[in-house]
C-alpha cells in the first residue's frame, strides 16, 4: 500500500530523480515510485512509450541501490507528491533523505578551496542573494551546472530552500552540483564575506537594472590583466579590483528588488543588460537568464 506521506525528501521528475541516483548526492534512498505494472501500461502514442521507458530505467537505476520499487497508479502517485506537481512528475518519484552535504562558507579562503577541488578549470562563484522562487533558484543552478561555473552560493537567510520543487526546476543540477561539493551557503552578511573577497583579490560582479557606476555587460572586460576601473567609473570601491585577479564572483540579487544596498557596495564591478528598443515596460531578465548571460561572458575566453 502507499504510504500517504514520504519520509524524507521526495524527489519527482525523471531529470532530478536520475542525477539523485548517478551522483548519489543524498544518504538515504526510502523508496522509488513509479506509475504502471513493472513499467508497463497500455501505451496509446509514441511519447507515453518514451515516459514508460524513462521510467523502467530509473527503477533498474533504484534497484542497483536496493531501493524498494513501488509500481503504483497515477492516482496514487498524484496522491503522495505535493500540491501541483503531478503534472511534472513524469510519472515518478523519489523518497530520500534531505540533502546533507551542503557546507556554509565564512572566508575567501573557503572559495578557494570549492574552486580548487571543483570539476571545471575556472575560479568562477556564482552568488545567489535571497532568490526565494524555487523555480527561479532551480533554473539557475542549471544555468550554473551546465555553462561550469566552479560553484554556487546561496544566501544563508530568505533564500528559497534546497526543495524537491528547486530540484525538479533545476533539471537534477541541485544534485549534481551538490554531490560535487559545488554548492555552498554564505555564513553571517554577505558584506562581510564580499569585503574579505575583495581583500583578496576577487573581482566582485554585481548585476544591476540601473545604476550610473554600471557598464553595459558586452563592455565588461574579462582581461584579468587589466584593472576594473574601466568598466567601474568610479563610486565607492567600484573599479577597485587588483591586477592580475582571475577570481570571478558574480552576484544575482532578488527576482523583485534586486542587490540590496549593502551588498551592491561590496562589488568592485557592476555590470547591466540594457534592454532594445521598443522593449516598453520589459526592462528586464528573469534571475537565471540574466546570470546565465553574465557567467557566460565570464567564462567563455
Amino acid at each position: 500500500m502507499t504510504p500517504q506521506t514520504a519520509q524524507g525528501d521526495l524527489l519527482y521528475g525523471t531529470h532530478s530523480i536520475e542525477a539523485a541516483l548517478t551522483s548519489n548526492s543524498r544518504t538515504t534512498y526510502h523508496a522509488f515510485y513509479a506509475v504502471g505494472t513493472k513499467g508497463e501500461e497500455d501505451v496509446q502514442n509514441d511519447a507515453q512509450e518514451k515516459a514508460i521507458q524513462h521510467r523502467g530505467r530509473l527503477a533498474r537505476k533504484a534497484e542497483a541501490f536496493n531501493v524498494p520499487i513501488h509500481w503504483v497508479s497515477r492516482q496514487e502517485l498524484n496522491r503522495l507528491l505535493p500540491p501541483g506537481a503531478s503534472g511534472s512528475s513524469g510519472g515518478v518519484a523519489l523518497d530520500c533523505s534531505p540533502l546533507d552535504n551542503v557546507h556554509s562558507i565564512t572566508c575567501a579562503s573557503d572559495l578557494d578551496a570549492m574552486c580548487q577541488q571543483a570539476p571545471v578549470d575556472n575560479q568562477c562563484v556564482l552568488f545567489v542573494d535571497e532568490v526565494q522562487d524555487p523555480q527561479n533558484l532551480g533554473s539557475t543552478l542549471r544555468c550554473a551546472l551546465f555553462l561550469g561555473t566552479a560553484g554556487v552560493c546561496i544566501s544563508g537567510k530568505n533564500s528559497a530552500p534546497l526543495s524537491p520543487s528547486v530540484s525538479r526546476a533545476s533539471s537534477g543540477a541541485l544534485e549534481i552540483l551538490a554531490a560535487q561539493g559545488r554548492l555552498t551557503y554564505s555564513k553571517g552578511p554577505l558584506p562581510t564575506l564580499l569585503k574579505h573577497m575583495k581583500e583578496q583579490d576577487w573581482n566582485i560582479v554585481g548585476t544591476v537594472v540601473n545604476d550610473q557606476r554600471a557598464v553595459p555587460l558586452s563592455k565588461a572586460p574579462t582581461d584579468r590583466s587589466k584593472t576594473r576601473r574601466e568598466s567601474g567609473g568610479g563610486g565607492g570601491d567600484v573599479g577597485s579590483t587588483a591586477e592580475g585577479s582571475n577570481k570571478i564572483a558574480i552576484v544575482m540579487g532578488n527576482e523583485g528588488h534586486g542587490m540590496r544596498k549593502m551588498v551592491k557596495r561590496g562589488c568592485t564591478t557592476l555590470v547591466t543588460l540594457p534592454a532594445s528598443m521598443g522593449s516598453s515596460s520589459c526592462n528586464s531578465l528573469n534571475v537565471s537568464v540574466t546570470a546565465a548571460l553574465v557567467m557566460n561572458h565570464y567564462l567563455q575566453e
